[in-house]
Order: C-alpha cells, then structure tokens, then sequence
C-alpha cells in the first residue's frame, strides 16, 4: 500500500493509516522464505480489515448525512462526493489483493457486509417510497454496490448471498425497483447485486398470488419479474447468469408450476430456440436459452420435472446434432452439453451408486494417525460387491440417456477445453447412478478417447473424465492396469507440429489424474504402479517446458507421497522439488534434477527421457539445457551412459531432421565436459545467467535445503571426477571426426546451418576444455571451419565462434615452438585474417574479422604483435565510406582491449597502448547514424566499458616506467577530468542505453579509483554523487576481482538508475556550477532538452531552469548566468553546421530564453554572439527544422533591445526565405511578438503603422510564389518595420514547396 495514494485521494488520514502504511508497505508476492508466506499475507490482513471496516463506516456515514461532521470520522473525512469515489476505489483495490487467497475474508465478511446490507433494506423499506419513477439511486449508493460486487467477484455469490435477507415484505419493493431504476450500462453491477438479493426473496415459503397487491389490470409479481429477467437472459455479461438462476428458482416453486408458468416459459424458450437456431446475430438469445432452462432442470425437483424432459429433449438435444450452426459457438456448446448433463440427471433418481469403490477415509489426518499407531490395513480397499448388480429406473428412457451419454463422450474431443471439462463432470455426475455394468460401459467408451495419438483435445478430454470418475469412486481398481499405459503416455504427451507443440494440456490433466488416484485409491491398491508412475511424475516436473506443468506434476507427487508414501524417497524429493524450485526452467534441468538422479530409481528413466525425447525437442533451448542437463547427471554413472547412450548420440548426429541433429551434436559436446570432469562450467554458467533474470526474493525461495547441502559436498567431488578414460578409443576416435564426417555430408549448410554452425563452435569450446588430443590436421581442419564461421553473416554464429577460438587456440595453439613449426598454418591464417579485416569490402566479414582478432591466445598475439594492435587501432577510425559499419568499430575496440589485457600491458609497445587509449577516447564521441538510427551508440557504449578496464589495467597492473610513458605523472590530474568529463556528456545523452552505460562505468570507475584519483575541486562531490550503499550510511565496497570482462562490477554491487531520465538529470545538477565538468554537461544535455523524447526533454530542461532559478538573488547571479550561457556559445561556435548539435542546443537555448531568468541588459554581450552564431548556422541552409529551429530561437531574442534591430531584421529576412513552411512559421512569430506590445511605440512611431504591420503579416498569403512575395510584400513589411531592405538582391533561388 502507498502513502503517496492516500495522501493524494484521501486527505486527512489518521495516525492509523499512517502505522498502517508502515507495516504493509512490502510486496506480498515473494517474502524471506517459504514459512513466512502464508504468515505475512495474514499480517496483512489483519491490518486491513480494520481499514475496510473503518472505510465502510465512513461510506455510509456519508450517505446517511452528508457533510455532517457531528460524529468522528473512522479513517477519512469525506467533504464531497469525489473523496466517496477514492474511497470507494480503494476498497476495492484491497479486496483484490486476496483473490488468490479468499479465505482471509470470512472472519470479517460479517461485519463487512452486513451494514451494506442494512442500508439497502431501510432505503427498501424507509426511502423507496419517495422516489419517482425512473428511480435514480445516489453515486455514492451505487459505490457500495460495486464494492459489494467486487466482494462477490473475489469470495464468490455463493458466500455472500448467506447475507442477503429473505423477508417477505420486501419482495414487491425489490421488485418494483429492478423493474424501473434508471442507470447506466456501465453501471451493471447494480442490477447484479440486486438480482442477488431477489434470488433470495423470490424463494420465501408463501403463495406468491397472497403476497402480490396488484390492482386489476396492473401487471402480476410473476409476470413483472419474468419479463425485466427475460431481458437480462438476451444479453452478455454476468447479468445473463443470475437473472436465470432468478427464473430458475422462481418457476421451480410448486405454487408457480400449478399455476401454469413453467410450462408455458419451456414453450416460449423453445419457440424462440426454433426461430434463431441459424441466425448468428442472435446467439447470446440461444445461450440465454439454454441458460435459463440448464438452471431451471438444475434447480427443481425432479418429480416436477421429469415429465417435461420429453418437451424440450428432442428440440434442445437430440435435433441439435444435425445442426451445424451450433458448432461454430463455444458458448452454444457448452451450454448445450451442461443442459444434456441436466437432463440426464432427470431421467435418474438420485443416489449413491453401492458398486463403488470406497476409501475408509479420506481425510489425510486420519490415514497418517492409522500408519503411526500401525494398524493394519484390509487387504484390499474394495468396497463394492462385484456381482452387485443395481436396477435401473423403470421409468428412465434409455435411448434418450444414450443419446445424451453419447453427447457426453463426444464432446470430450471438442477443440474448447471448458467444453470438455464440462463433458467430464457431466459424465461424472450420470455415471455415479448407472449401474456397474454401464458405468463399466462408459469407461470403456472413455479409454478410447486414448485410441487417437494425434488428438490432443481426446486426450485431454479423457485424462479430464478419468479424474472425475476417480474422485466419485466410479473408476474402479480393476481398470487400473488398462488406465496407467495411457496415463503414463498421457503425462509426457507432446505432439511437435514444427515450431511449436502441443500436449501441455493433456500433461496437466493427466497430473489431475495422477492426483486423484492419490486421494481415491488405498497404497496397496495403487503399489504395483509406483515405480514407473513416480519416474513419470519426475521426467514431468523436472524436465517439461511449461512451468504450469512442472508445478501440476510436482503436486501430484506430492499428494502421493502426502497420501500414500510409497514413492520411493518421496519426502527427500519433496524437500527440494516444490513450487518455487520448479518455477525456474534452468533451476529445474540443471540444479533439482541432480539430486533426483542420486536415486537408483529415477536415474536411468531421467537419463533416458534426455536422450530419446528432450534431445529432439523442437525448441532450440531445450535441446540445449537437456544437454547440460545430461552433461551433469552423467557423473552418477559415467559407464552406463557410454556404454548405453553415446553410441546412440553419436548416431543421431547424422540424422537428416535438424532438431534431432542439433541436440545430438549439443549433447555430445557437453558430456565431453561432463566425462571430463567439467561439467560445472556450463552449468554455474547456465543457472548464474538464469538468477539474474528473477527478483532476488524469489531467488530466497530456491534457497537449498539441508539435504541439498549434504549431497552437495557429495556431487561436488563426483563432478570433478575425469572419466574421459572409459570412452573406448574406438568411439573416442569416432567422436574426434564426427564434425568432419557433418561436414562432408553437407550437414553445416542450407536450411538450420546456422545453428548447426553455433553447435559446431560449442563443439569446439567444449573439447577445448576438456582438453582431448586432436591431430595437427584435425586443428588445421578446425582452423578453417573457424575462419569460415567467424565471416558467417549472422552475429551470434561470430560471437560463438570468438568463444570457441578463445579456448581454442589458448589450449591448443599456445606454445611459441610449435607455433613456428607444425602449427605455423594458425600464424598465417591469422595473418590473412588481419589483412582481409582492413580491405574485405563485405562489412559481415570485417565484423567477423576484428572479433576473432580479440580471442588468440598469448602465444598467437607475441607473434604479431604491432601488426595487430596497429590494425585493430586503425579498424576503430570511422572510414567514411559507403561500407564503413558501426559495428566493425564496436568489436575493434573490443578486440582491442582484450588483446591489451591478454598480452599485459607490460609486454606492449606504450605508445600503442597511447594509441589505442586516446582512440578509445575518440570512439565515445562516434555519432555515426545510418537508416538505422544513432548505431555509432553502439560504438560509444563499448568504448565506455573498454576505456573503464583499461584505465583499470593502466594504473593497477601497469609498472610505472610504461604508464609514465604512456601518461605521465604530471597529467594524471588533466587526464582524469577529460576522461570523467566525456562519460558524463554521455551520461547527459538523449538515448536511455547510453546513459545507463555511463552512469554504470562512471558509478564503477569512481568506486573503484576513489582513493587514488588527484584532487581536483570536484572530487568530495563527484564522490558523493557516484557512491552510495543500500542503508545510505556506507559506501559500496568491492573484492579485488570487481569487474567482469566487460568492465562491469560484480553482482553484488548496486547500481543507480541510470536510465531513468528523472533521476540522472537531477543527479548531477550540482556539477552544473563546475568550471571542469559544466561544459561536457551543456554538451550532452542539449541533446536531450532539444530531442524529442517527451520524458527525456521534460526531465532536462527541469533540471536547466531549476539551475537557472536557483542563482536568482545572489551576489554571483549576472556572473554565473553569463558564465552559463557562454558555455552554450562556446559549444554553439565550435560546432558550427554540426546540425547533431546546433539544432537541440537552438531549440533549449529557446526554451531558456523563455523564461523570466535572463531579463535586462546584463546579458547583451552573449546574446549578440548567440544571434551572430545564428545567423551563421542559418546561412545558405536548406535545413527546413533547422531553419524553423532559428526562426524559433530568433523569435525570443527580438524581445532584448540590445540586439532587438538586428534579430527582427534576422526575422524579415527569413520571411523571404525559399521554403514556405519556414515564411509561415516567422509571419506567425512576428504576429504573436507584436500582439505583446502594450504600446505600439515600443518598435513603431505610430499605432496606424502598428496596425498596418499586424494587416500585412495577418493577411498576406506566405505560400505564394517567393518572386511574388519579393516584387509585392517585400519593400511595405521592411518599411512598415523601419528597416532597409537588402541593397543586394540575393541570387536567384528555385522555390522549393
């Protein structure tokens, strides 16, 4: 809950809200661990409920007596009808907080709705007779409605209506009421809650005719409240669905039926139901009929009933399956199969079938206090006498209950999944009065739906029916052995239809399955299936995709394990796969799934299911965790994996389908570093990169337990382990070719050879670590397929590749002899590729190029080492070509650092670590821009992150001869201003990426050097600004190891929001003032306040008036505003015709000058160099915006008499200018500066030469011709401004419209 929410809706709260505030103001979504979850959500609840108590009782203080203050206040005083209303939202906002834990509501639900409900029976029965038809209710009445609705929507009708009263005395008031109130249709809700109440009223235990007091000819109660009802059953909404439980429960009433109603309305229904049957703008007719008459079979007695089923039977149901109209609706359906269900009731009696099978309890208590006291249990838990043989209703017509059985069981195949489900509790339902051997029959019916392996819809329908038998103890234990085959199918259904699958349905049901088996069967019943049953479940919820399945699965088995507590080592497993541990896919393959594999039990099947199943998966990431995940789970028996699934993927890496193909080569690559005793790389890898995508309190909830941490210690040693050796040579031989053989195949290209390409290149990486011994030919053989994918064209096959030839060539190509021997093929391969990333005309290759160039290894690099780091430097220079790309530039600078990092600092020529550091510095300012946007970003963020390590490398790792050469001593200080001065230009930037990268380098840079920079004046504040902790007393503080490869500190620091335009802005206003850093600031924030990102422009220009302002009246303030606005001339000057710059340091120079702060003579000087910069900008420019910028900025300054002549001379001219659009916009200008004058005699010498002025620019056409402009309009506006025309006549200009 926010306290800015009530200070801003509410006004004058009470301490108790403020404490309020206090204790509530934490997400309930995710707390420290699992056992406070539930424990805070109550915590909670305690505190609101005496705000929503507190908040009603003030509502209906104010409707009872308005403005009256007489009595205190609950919570809030309300003064007018708009507080009601925030209020009123407010509730409502509350209850919603508990839909997913309703419960929490009952012990208050009395207090809650009880003076909800007093207020309308006294309006009822005090206030109604006042009213005039149509009846108008107050806003603040209908608020109690909605919140009275709104209750109903989050606890459920049924709880509430318990509370609505049912006397008799206010049936006719209610009715009159619904029957002529004026509202909205908006305001449905109203009707809602008032057709709640009437569906209470209209079962009162009297003869409706001695209540109703209608005169003759007057409408009677009955026919007022079937007609207002019968509109409600045509329209959509959930008006449709109570209004027909209020028909329902008043036509089923035995006073209503003698009287003739109900037949009568089934006539009607049926009539309407013949007459729209094929027109579809009348569906929502058809639903409300079937609605209606669904609730009416629902709701009366069926002796009543039964007679009248033949009258609707054969229009409603057995006709309607010939009818195709009824199958293009969903809601048809399902309705239709609801009322078949009802129907089918009617024709039996009801019962409780004796053939079925029962528990001796159901309650888990009483099962587990059996098993601790060690009573014996039967030796069966049947229930049921199997020759039994019930008789069946002699008066039940049997086609007719077959038609709708059948009905039943066809629809369990519909496409709609509330369909089917409806069809399962129908069956459900009629099954539990059939006899056994029809029930028997049904089931038998059921298990066909099985038959079909490509229908998912059949299957899940089946999976739905079996459940619900189950739960009714209508499936009976001797199917089991014919179920279990499909269930066991059913829980890994999935159907590959190319990119996607589907099956995730029939998985969840089937888990509903699985789950009521476990409340329904006793353990003996149920013993011979554990085994393959628990291995299912685990495959399930550890390795399926969906996250909804996993957790339907892991709540199967644990009501299992709760019930039964024969899954072997069911408690163990529970402990760590739950919820929360199974909500992450990556936590789920690589981190859960170890400890379930310990077992004997769930290994093989675990390793089995990767191999022939998730290993052919069609999604790309599957395959790839299934392939760690098999990667790690080999360590637990490395013999039985080679010996029974290596063949087996090493065959499938041949396969001619691409997904199967890829996740075997994948596969095979990682169980090369889990044989290795290296499976830990990928997988820390894999889960660290899976952890930063969650909130780090859901990241609590995965926390190990103490078995975890057992077994760790255990997996640990195991993971270490090389079994490389038990490869056998023979298949070790076959796994060293194996990408060779691909590639004669042509298995690397057209359709998927890029992702064959990534699976080739992790191939790579991953022998590298393992380090298996190729021949000099095979490495010569991957040093092509290296230089072949590094020019790949798409970005992630070349950063793939730069991986793998890191590891590569660091573990294979990095021993100087060698290098000049048998492996000197590496040195001039690399040679080519130097050579070819300067002049290759295709910009992917050089892309390719120079990030491959950053991955040799120490030994490569020594060999060629002012080659390489000349070409990379010169690489980073834009070329100014038609095939200079951005990101050739990115990946030099890259490759630049890494080479320099890789090599040491100390081992380079300086003055080419000189070279490479001022062109780094020269790469932040890159603003290439293409039809892509600002793509010289790209090279400016890099250049950021690569400048943050090598300063790092410079002054930490650097001996002091080489950083004197390369920096010396004496400009340590100048350094470190210019360095910090250009991020913070781009911390100013327009774009939100590179502001977040500046604000991240700048924050990490600071932290890092905060006790060896010089000190320069700004230091204390740049400090302070930079570095802060959580609690705000500490500063963050770093290990030794602090940045990553990519110049960013490590997890555990805290960044600030540097993205956020609101927060940077106002961060660094204090260095605004700085004679070091304010122009680097001036420089990057007029691209912001002149963009056109509404929040960015907003944000800046705040914080530039809010700088300006805050000089106002002090000693310095002409000094400082002059000194201000110099910077901004100072940049204007020094780039002339950069349009990047001049335009948004135009269009903020404007929004300045508006304001009040620059006022009086003070400040001539530097707007006369301003208007001289402008007119130098302007000159010769065929820029429309710049141009209208100008005009803009030339609008302002005209109001300064210092230079008021020249800037309305700038603005006559430009009302000649070649481009109609820029003469409009200066006539307005000029037209809106003249309407200010107070007196004319400011700028004219008299007010007719005022007038004549404000006629000319207000009437002349300013999109006419320029010749006619020039020869006819031209000399009277000059001279009606005082001014000269120009003695020269410009050369002849082409208009251009």
């Amino acid at each position: 809950m926010d306290a800015h929410l009530e200070n801003k809706f509410l006004g004058n709260e009470k301490a108790f809200v403020d404490a309020y505030n206090e204790q509530v103001n934490q997400p309930l979504a995710f707390t420290k661990s699992k056992d406070d979850f539930n424990t805070k959500v109550y915590d909670s609840f305690v505190i609101e409920k005496d705000l929503l108590l507190g908040y009603l009782q003030d509502l209906l203080h104010w409707i009872k007596n308005g403005n009256d203050t007489t009595n205190e206040a609950k919570i809030v005083t309300l003064n007018t009808e708009q507080d009601c209303e925030n209020v009123s939202a407010r509730v409502i906002w509350i209850l919603s907080k508990y839909q997913e834990q309703p419960e929490l509501l009952d012990s208050m639900l009395s207090q809650f709705i009880s003076p909800i409900i007093n207020y309308m029976v006294s309006f009822l029965r005090e206030d109604f007779g006042a009213l005039e038809k149509p009846y108008n209710i107050s806003q603040t009445f209908k608020m109690l409605l909605n919140i009275l609705y709104k209750t109903c929507e989050v606890r459920g009708t049924k709880t509430v209506l318990k509370y609505f009263p049912h006397s008799v005395e206010d049936l006719e008031n209610l009715v009159e009421f619904i029957a002529n109130i004026n509202l909205q249709n908006w305001e449905w809700y109203v009707h809602y809650i008032l057709f709640m109440w009437l569906s209470m009223v209209v079962i009162v235990p009297f003869d409706l005719e001695t209540i109703d007091s209608k005169k003759e000819g007057d409408e009677t109660l009955l026919d007022k409240i079937i007609n207002f009802s019968e509109g409600f059953l045509n329209q959509a909404g959930k008006n449709k669905e109570i209004s027909s439980q209020v028909v329902a429960k008043l036509l089923t009433r035995p006073d209503v039926i003698k009287l003739g109603y109900l037949d009568s309305f089934i006539e009607k229904m049926k009539t309407q139901y013949i007459e729209n049957i094929n027109n579809p703008t009348k569906i929502m007719q058809l639903v409300g009929c079937l609605q209606v008459l669904c609730d009416i079979f629902k709701t009366g007695q069926r002796s009543d009933l039964f007679s009248r089923v033949e009258t609707v039977f054969d229009t409603f149901i057995k006709t309607e399956s010939e009818q195709n109209f009824i199958q293009s609706s969903s809601m048809l359906k399902k309705q239709r199969v609801k009322f078949a269900h009802k129907l089918g009731l009617i024709f039996l009696k009801p019962r409780v079938a004796s053939w079925r099978y029962q528990m001796d309890s159901k309650s888990l208590l009483k099962n587990l206090d059996s098993e601790s006291k060690n009573e014996e249990a039967p030796d069966t838990g049947f229930n049921y006498e199997e020759n039994e043989d019930d008789d069946m209703d002699s008066d039940c017509d049997f086609e007719c209950l077959e038609t709708i059985i059948s009905i039943l069981l066809s629809h369990l195949k519909d496409k709609d999944t509330s369909i089917r489900w409806s069809a399962a509790k129908g069956l459900g339902k009629i099954t539990s009065r059939l006899t056994l051997e029809l029930a028997d029959q049904i089931v038998e019916d059921i298990l066909k739906c099985f038959d079909d392996s490509d229908t998912d819809s059949s299957w899940q329908g089946g999976c739905l029916a079996l459940a619900e038998l189950c739960r009714e103890g209508l499936l009976l234990p001797e199917r089991l052995d014919q179920v279990m085959p499909k269930l066991k199918e059913a829980l890994l259904f999935d159907i590959n239809k190319g990119d996607h699958s589907v099956g995730a349905h029939v998985r969840d049901a089937a888990c509903y399955v699985v789950w009521s088996f476990a409340r329904s069967f006793k353990k003996e019943i149920m013993k011979p299936h554990v085994e393959s049953l628990s291995t299912h479940l685990c495959i399930l919820f550890l390795f399926d995709r969906e996250v909804n399945c996993r957790r339907a699965g892991s709540a199967a088995f644990q009501e299992s394990v709760g019930r039964q507590r024969i899954f072997p080592h069911g408690i163990e497993i529970l402990a760590e796969a739950d919820y929360f541990t199974l909500a992450n896919k990556a936590n789920s393959f690589l981190n859960v799934s170890t400890y379930i594999a310990q077992f004997e039990e769930y290994y093989d099947p675990l390793i089995n299911n990767l191999v022939n199943e998730k290993l052919k998966h069609w999604e790309t990431e599957m395959r790839q965790l299934a392939a760690k995940s098999l990667s790690v789970l080999s360590i637990f028996n490395p013999q039985h994996v080679i010996d029974n699934y290596l063949p087996t993927i090493l065959k499938n890496c041949f396969s001619k389908v691409l997904h199967i193909r890829h996740g075997a080569l994948w596969a095979l690559s990682e169980l090369m570093l889990g044989l290795s005793g290296l499976s830990h790389i990928s997988r820390n890898e894999k889960l660290e990169e899976a952890m930063q995508q969650i909130h780090q309190k859901e990241i609590e909830l995965i926390k190990q337990g103490d078995n975890k941490e057992k077994f760790n210690e255990k997996f640990e040693e195991l993971q270490k382990k090389n079994n490389a050796e038990l490869i056998p040579k023979d298949l070790m031989d076959e796994i060293k070719q194996v990408i060779f053989q691909m590639d004669e195949q042509k298995l690397f290209k057209g359709k998927g050879g890029e992702i064959m390409r990534l699976s080739v290149n992790h191939y790579l990486q991953c022998c590298s670590f393992a380090r298996i011994q190729f021949s000099n030919a095979d490495l010569q053989k991957f040093q092509k397929m290296i230089d072949e994918n590094s020019r790949h064209s798409n970005v992630e096959v070349q950063k793939s590749t730069c991986a793998a030839y890191k590891q590569l060539s660091n573990t294979y190509f990095n021993n100087d002899a060698e290098l000049e021997e048998e492996k000197k093929f590496v040195i001039n391969s690399i040679s080519e590729i130097v050579k070819r990333s300067v002049v290759d005309p295709v910009v992917d290759s050089t892309r390719g190029y120079n990030m491959i160039l950053g991955s040799l290894s120490k030994s490569i690099i020594s060999k060629m080492q002012q080659k390489l780091l000349k070409t990379l430097i010169g690489n980073m220079v834009p070329k100014g070509k038609s095939n200079d790309d951005p990101e050739s530039r990115q990946f030099a600078v890259r490759s630049t650092i890494d080479v320099l990092k890789t090599v040491g600092l100390n081992n380079v020529d300086p003055t080419l670590v000189k070279s490479a550091l001022d062109q780094i510095l020269k790469a932040v300012q890159d603003y290439a821009i293409d039809k892509r946007g600002d793509v010289g970003s790209w090279v400016r963020e890099e250049a950021m992150r690569s400048l943050n390590i090598l300063i790092y490398e410079l002054f930490y790792n650097c001996e002091k001869e080489v950083l004197e050469q390369i920096i010396p001593s004496d400009a340590h200080q100048d350094f470190f201003i210019h360095y910090i001065g250009t991020i913070l230009q781009q911390l100013m930037e327009k774009i939100d990426k590179v502001r977040q990268v500046a604000g991240q380098v700048l924050q990490s840079f600071l932290v890092t050097f905060k006790n060896d920079l010089p000190n320069f004046d700004e230091k204390d504040t740049l400090l302070a600004l930079f570095i802060f902790s959580e609690e705000g007393n500490e500063e963050n503080t770093l290990d030794s190891t602090f940045l990553d490869q990519r110049g960013y500190l490590n997890a555990k620091f805290t960044y600030k929001p540097w993205r956020n335009p609101s927060f940077v802005f106002q961060q660094v206003i204090s260095l605004f003032d700085s004679p070091s850093f304010a122009k680097y600031l001036c420089t990057g924030i007029v691209s912001s306040s002149g963009g056109l990102t509404e929040s960015t422009v907003k944000n800046s220009l705040e914080v530039l008036i809010k700088f300006i302002s805050e000089m106002k009246g002090t000693d310095t303030e002409v000094e400082k505003k002059n000194r201000f606005l110099n910077y901004f001339n100072d940049i204007f000057e020094e780039n002339l015709k950069e349009e990047r710059i001049t335009v948004p340091l135009m269009k903020t120079l404007e929004s300045l000058i508006r304001t009040t702060y620059f006022e009086g003579h003070e400040y001539s000087e530097q707007f006369a160099r301003m208007h001289s910069l402008i007119q130098k900008e302007n000159f010769k420019s065929k820029n429309i915006p710049k141009l209208i910028t100008c005009a803009g900025i030339l609008g302002e300054l005209v109001q300064f008499d210092e230079i008021k002549e020249k800037s309305l001379r700038s603005l006559l001219l430009m009302l000649f200018n070649p481009f109609p659009k820029v003469r409009k916009l200066v006539a307005e200008n000029l037209y809106n500066y003249l309407l200010t004058f107070e007196e004319p005699t400011e700028l004219f010498p008299d007010e007719d030469t005022y007038d004549e002025a404000i006629i000319l620019l207000s009437e002349t056409e300013w999109g006419d011709k320029l010749k006619q402009l020039n020869a006819e309009v031209k000399p009277a506006i000059f001279k009606t401004f005082g001014q000269e025309p120009p003695k020269k006549k410009a050369p002849a200009q082409t208009e251009q419209n």
